[in-house]
């Protein structure tokens, strides 16, 4: 199947960077209330703690906040969720952050690798929240900065804001690129130049 055929795209993928451009005021709930929210459709934003797919059609999510997880499950549903979906889904990173979508149900037995093991949320919808859209809006501060804005206290800073050691480099060669003459070594001002 193409990506034309994919009914669900709007359903999945990663989350665009906001900016504070819209506050759309959706309450998002707390994995240690799901129990007492049976049959309600709620918005979730948690950690993926760990996936595991069952054929192409089934995905089971262990979302995690703080010290509470619960068991998403992902299958395929006409017009709701695609194959694609679901194996988009399998493939996320753990510890990705994710904003999921779906209904609350009482699970048919306890659920013993989450802390909240009597419900399940039955998802219909789930976005991946990008470090890349961070890194960039990062990356773009550092660009329009005035000279000399740049000091070895913020590069640390923005190197804990930053996930990854790839990009944690790009970001402090770019603020060395800006204020070279904080970080670099002073060049001697002639060589000598001696041959043998």
């Amino acid at each position: 199947m193409t990506s034309r055929q994919d009914f669900a795209t709007k359903f999945y993928g990663p989350l665009p960077l906001n900016q504070s451009q819209s506050r759309p005021r959706r309450p998002r709930a707390l994995i240690s209330s799901l129990s007492s929210r049976d049959g309600e459709t709620i918005l979730l934003r948690a950690r993926l703690q760990t996936s595991r797919a069952q054929g192409n059609k089934m995905v089971f999510l262990n979302l995690r906040q703080r010290t509470d997880s619960v068991q998403a499950l992902l299958t395929v549903t006409p017009e709701k969720v695609s194959k694609q979906m679901v194996k988009w889904a399998a493939s996320l990173a753990d510890e990705s952050i994710v904003l999921v979508e779906g209904v609350v149900r009482k699970s048919p037995e306890i659920i013993k690798s989450a802390s909240v093991g009597d419900v399940e949320v039955h998802v219909t919808q789930v976005m991946w929240q990008t470090w890349r859209d961070r890194i960039q809006h990062t990356e773009r501060s550092i660009a329009a900065a005035p000279s000399g804005f740049w000091n070895r206290w913020t590069i640390a800073v923005l190197s804990r804001r930053c996930f990854s050691c790839r990009y944690r480099d790009r970001v402090r060669r770019r603020a060395v690129q800006q204020s070279p003459s904080r970080h670099t070594p002073q060049q001697p001002s002639c060589r000598s130049s001696s041959t043998f």
